[in-house]
């Protein structure tokens, strides 16, 4: 049985969330569910709508990361490499296309799973997300979490699998035997146990904030 058939498939979804997921010695990831557009720059305050922020020296509004009908698109605004090649309009991202804006600032694209759309977004170049984020994480309907490469959120640490879903704007987490009735609510600023991995919500911050970044 899938990971995907545990999972109910509520006819209706409140609208787009965010928020950050800690992992105990795993890092952070900057959660967005359902996918939705997003526009990627460096911080700008003034700026409406749902943004990802850099410290870098690009544009506050350097391209934009779109989703519809089961695909990612990226759609450049000002400059922006794909693999190597100048983007020309919006561009169908396929896992582990590389993004790139001058100077020197990188992506990696991954989508490890056919059986959902969730996709990860990850700075290959050692520049920093303004949330402080390890990685960015669009969650479709889940998303594994544990040590293997099919896992959109990485734990080397750990040995186990569990999966993270969302039904009806909350986050739960359960291992991947266990029913839907076991399966832990994840609640902002609350720190939970889940089969040994310690985990914590918490509302995302400084994704607006002027912190010293220039721009054009």
């Amino acid at each position: 049985m899938s990971p995907l058939s545990l999972i109910p498939n509520p006819a209706a979804e409140t609208a787009s969330q965010r928020c950050m997921l800690w992992i105990d010695g795993g890092g952070a990831f900057d959660l967005l569910w359902p996918p939705s557009n997003v526009t990627i720059g460096s911080p700008d305050a003034s700026a409406s709508g749902e943004r990802l922020e850099l410290l870098a020296p690009i544009s506050r509004q350097q391209m934009t990361l779109s989703y519809a009908d089961g695909q990612y698109r990226v759609i450049p605004v000002k400059a922006t490499e794909l693999n190597g090649r100048t983007l020309e309009g919006p561009t169908v991202l396929t896992s582990g296309d590389g993004l790139s804006v001058e100077p020197g600032v990188q992506w990696t694209f991954r989508q490890s799973s056919p059986l959902s759309a969730t996709s990860v977004l990850q700075l290959k170049s050692a520049h920093r997300w303004t949330s402080g984020a390890d990685a960015v994480v669009f969650l479709d309907r889940l998303c594994l979490v544990g040590p293997d490469d099919d896992c959109p959120m990485r734990v080397r640490h750990y040995e186990q699998r569990l999966i993270l879903f969302q039904r009806r704007g909350q986050l739960f987490l359960k291992g991947m035997g266990d029913a839907l009735d076991q399966a832990q609510l994840l609640s902002p600023g609350q720190a939970v146990d889940v089969h040994g991995l310690n985990v914590r919500l918490s509302p995302v911050t400084g994704s607006s904030e002027k912190r010293g970044a220039s721009k054009r």
